[in-house]
C-alpha cells in the first residue's frame, strides 16, 4: 500500500515538535530559569515507535505474508538504510564538527572515545553496549534499526489473527511495564534513553509491536470505517492530556498515546482536521531531521535569553528565543529534508536498485538533483 496517510506525517510531526520543544525547556545549558514546562514530551518517542510498527506494516504485510527470500529481506533492510542514514550521516558530521569546535566552551570532546565515535557512525550506540550517543534524541533512531531486522518475523507472528493481535498488545504493555520499573529512567519512568542496558531497545520492540498489532486490528474490525473513530480519538486525546495533567503513571499516558495513534489512521474528519492539516503535514515531512538536528541548536540559543532580557525582560526573552529556536530548527530540518533525506536518498537508490549504463545514470542523477519532487513521501521516521 503506496498511499499516504497524511494525518499519520502529521502526528509524526506534532510529536518531532514537542520532543524539541521539551529538550529546549529542560536544557541545563546557559543555566536558564525554566518558566515553560512541556510535561512528558519524551513520551512521544513511543509514539514513534507505534508508528513505525503501524506505517510498515502497512507498506509491507502483503509482500511479507509468505515466505521472505534472503534478497527481499536484504532490500527491505537497504532501503530502511537509505532512508534513515545519509541524513543521519550529514547531520552527526554537524554534531562531531560542533564538538571540535567546541562551541558550547565545555570541552565535551574529551568524553568521547574512540568506541562512542565508531559505535555512532554505525549507530549501534544504543544496542546495550554502553557508548556515549553523540546525536541525544537519536539513541531511538537506533534501536528502531533493532526492530528492522525483527520485522519480517514480528509481522509474520503479529498479523495473523486478532488474537495474535490481541496477545501481542498485552505481552508489549507487559514489556513497557518491565521498562517503566526498571528505575532507569532519566526524567520519568519511561524515559528510558540510555544504550548501557537493553531496556531503551525492549521500549522500541514493545512499541513497535503495539503498531504491527495495531495496523492488523484497523485492516481487520470497523475502525477504518466506523463513522465513530474521530470521537474515539479525541477521547484518547482527551485522556493523555487529562492524565498528563492530573499527574497519573506514564504507564497511563502510554496506553492514550498507543492508542491515539492508531486511531490517527482512520480517515475521520478529526484526525484530518488535528494532523492531516497542511501545517501538521509539513512538520511531519521534515520530523526526522527536525528529531535529529534540534538538540544540536539549543546551547547556540540559549545565548539569547540574557542578551534579550535586559531589553524585553526574562519571561519575554525566554518565551520568545524558544519560538524562535523552534522556528529556526523547523528551517534547518527543511533543508535537511530536501538535501539529505530526498536528493542523498535518490541518489544512493538509482544507484543501487536501479543500475542502468553510465551515460543514462549520469541524466538520471542530474534530474534528481534537479528536481526530487515526486519522491514517495517519508512514512516512518
Amino acid at each position: 500500500m503506496n498511499r499516504e496517510l497524511k494525518p499519520l506525517t502529521g502526528i509524526r510531526g506534532i510529536a518531532a515538535l514537542l520532543i524539541a520543544s521539551y529538550h529546549f525547556t529542560i536544557t541545563k545549558a546557559g543555566n536558564l530559569e525554566h518558566i515553560v514546562s512541556v510535561e512528558r514530551a519524551y513520551l512521544a518517542v513511543d509514539a514513534f515507535f507505534v508508528l513505525s510498527g503501524f506505517v510498515l506494516a502497512l507498506s509491507y504485510a502483503k509482500s511479507f505474508s509468505g515466505s521472505v527470500g534472503a534478497k527481499h529481506y536484504r532490500n527491505f533492510l537497504l532501503k530502511r538504510f537509505l532512508r534513515i542514514y545519509p541524513a543521519y550521516f550529514c547531520i552527526l558530521l554537524l554534531y562531531v564538527a560542533k564538538l571540535v569546535v567546541n562551541v558550547s566552551g565545555d570541552g565535551a570532546l574529551a568524553q568521547f572515545s574512540v568506541l562512542d565515535f565508531v559505535s555512532n557512525f554505525l549507530m549501534l550506540n544504543t544496542w546495550a553496549i554502553d557508548a556515549k550517543t553523540i546525536i541525544g534524541p537519536s539513541w531511538s533512531v537506533c534501536v528502531e534499526i533493532f526492530c528492522y531486522f525483527l520485522f519480517p518475523g514480528m509481522i509474520a507472528m503479529i498479523a495473523r489473527t486478532r488474537a495474535s493481535a490481541i496477545a501481542t498488545i498485552v505481552i508489549a504493555l507487559l514489556g513497557i511495564i518491565v521498562v517503566a520499573l526498571s528505575g532507569h529512567g532519566a526524567g520519568g519512568e519511561l524515559d528510558v534513553v540510555f544504550g548501557d542496558t537493553f531496556y531503551p531497545v525492549l521500549r522500541a520492540v514493545s512499541g513497535f509491536s503495539i503498531g504491527i498489532a495495531g495496523y492488523y486490528l484497523w485492516t481487520n474490525t470497523g475502525l477504518v470505517t466506523d463513522t465513530g473513530s474521530g470521537t474515539y480519538l479525541s477521547l484518547a486525546l482527551i485522556g493523555m492530556v487529562s492524565s498528563i495533567a492530573f499527574g497519573a503513571s506514564d504507564l497511563v499516558v502510554y496506553v492514550f498515546i498507543a492508542a491515539a495513534v492508531i486511531l490517527t489512521a482512520t480517515q475521520s474528519a478529526a484526525s484530518q482536521a488535528l494532523f492531516g492539516n497542511p501545517v501538521s503535514h509539513f512538520l511531519g515531512k521534515v520530523s526526522y531531521s527536525l528529531y535529529l538536528i534540534h538538540t544540536l541548536l539549543i546551547s547556540i540559543f540559549v545565548k539569547f535569553v540574557p542578551l534579550l532580557t535586559p531589553k524585553i525582560g526574562y519571561a519575554a526573552a525566554y518565551i520568545s528565543t524558544l519560538l524562535l529556536y523552534l522556528a529556526f530548527s523547523v528551517v534547518a530540518a527543511a533543508v535537511s529534508y530536501s538535501l539529505f533525506e530526498v536528493r542523498a536518498r535518490k541518489l544512493l537508490e538509482a544507484l543501487i536498485f536501479r543500475p542502468v549504463p553510465a551515460a543514462a545514470a549520469l541524466t538520471e542523477i542530474a534530474a534528481i538533483i534537479e528536481n526530487p519532487a515526486g519522491a514517495e513521501p517519508p512514512v516512518a521516521p
